[in-house]
């Protein structure tokens, strides 16, 4: 059997996808898998063993002067398979169009997808019960009625990478990190504003934290684009180690240092998913998300925070619409830190 998972984006809903993956695998183990995915993401796919990954470089294909050669390279390259099913788990309308690309005479999907125009696309639809909420189980759902099998949640692995394993020990050593050092990773960006809680908040948790024994050292982690903010809360620490590794490291380092990690404090972002699906022991600030559509998903050790009290959260928008950023200012950072001491030593545990 060949399948063709369409999930171009983002890092969280990537990883979201994988235990679909599984399922799959566990009913058709000699299933050919190939993933169309954003170059950027490719890397996640060496930890699942996925034999073709079809770039899908959306810049390329926003470029006027890129857009017919990316565009013609990419439909070659959904052309060269006769596949047995098609799944698209994005739900959009771009990513429905290439799934209909894709020669296949099952091409499945949403019956309620993120935009609805994708409907048209689709050769099979499917509902999936209220009851599913998270992203997760939304996707197992769709996977396991196309497949005509019975909905169940199978564990997922990612096995270390020695590729990038090796490229981290690399980047620890250059920063002075010791094999042996405990380490307190945070991962302070996010793509909304309002899910981004300011540098003095992050710095104040390290501070509250510099105390544990034996004494940790904290790894900033992030894209290129929070550097500057990684950088103010690196200046704003008064007491710990910090070492900012923000934008020096791709998709697949990333998960390595996560791994290496002994707790991960983050907001709603995906180096979030990354430490739940490695089950590394994870802090996740939530505003206006909801944990239950999209919080940390598995049998991990987490603890999330999210506003109870407020009745505009979760508001769902990229920015808050009161223009208060009061989710912000629910949490106090020695709450947070004393959370976090509970959570510290139980990666071994």
């Amino acid at each position: 059997m060949k399948v063709l998972f369409i999930k171009p984006s983002s890092l969280g809903d990537v990883l979201h996808s994988f235990p679909s993956l599984a399922l799959l695998r566990q009913n058709q183990p000699e299933a050919i898998v190939d993933w169309l995915i954003h170059p950027a993401f490719a890397p996640l796919l060496k930890y699942q063993g996925i034999r073709r990954a079809i770039p899908f470089d959306r810049k390329a294909l926003g470029n006027p002067l890129s857009f017919i050669p990316s565009f013609l390279g990419l439909w070659h390259e959904l052309r060269e398979e006769d596949y047995d099913l098609v799944l698209d788990l994005q739900g959009l309308f771009r990513s429905a169009f290439f799934a209909r690309a894709a020669r296949s005479k099952r091409v499945a999907g949403f019956a309620s997808p993120r935009e609805s125009m994708a409907k048209l696309f689709y050769r099979e639809s499917y509902q999936v019960e209220a009851k599913y909420e998270h992203a997760v189980e939304r996707n197992l759902a769709l996977t396991a009625a196309a497949l005509k099998i019975p909905f169940s949640i199978p564990e997922i692995t990612m096995a270390p990478v020695e590729e990038y394993a090796k490229n981290v020990a690399i980047l620890l050593q250059r920063h002075g990190v010791g094999n042996e050092s405990a380490c307190i990773g945070i991962a302070p960006g996010a793509r909304w504003d309002s899910k981004r809680w300011p540098p003095d908040f992050f710095a104040s948790v390290i501070d509250e934290l510099s105390g544990i024994s034996p004494e940790p050292c904290f790894l900033l982690l992030g894209a290129p684009s929070d550097r500057p903010l990684a950088e103010a809360i690196r200046q704003k620490v008064r007491k710990a180690k910090v070492f900012s590794l923000a934008g020096e490291t791709g998709t697949g380092e990333l998960v390595e240092l996560t791994r290496r990690c002994s707790l991960l404090i983050t907001n709603d972002s995906g180096p979030m998913h990354v430490a739940a699906a490695l089950k590394t022991p994870l802090l996740a600030l939530f505003g206006p998300t909801a944990p239950d559509r999209t919080g940390p998903f598995g049998d991990g050790k987490q603890s999330v925070f999210a506003p109870e009290s407020l009745r505009c959260a979760p508001c769902l928008k990229k920015s808050c619409p009161q223009g208060t950023l009061l989710c912000q200012r629910a949490f106090i950072p020695s709450d947070i830190a004393e959370a976090a001491r509970g959570l510290m030593f139980l990666k071994n545990g």
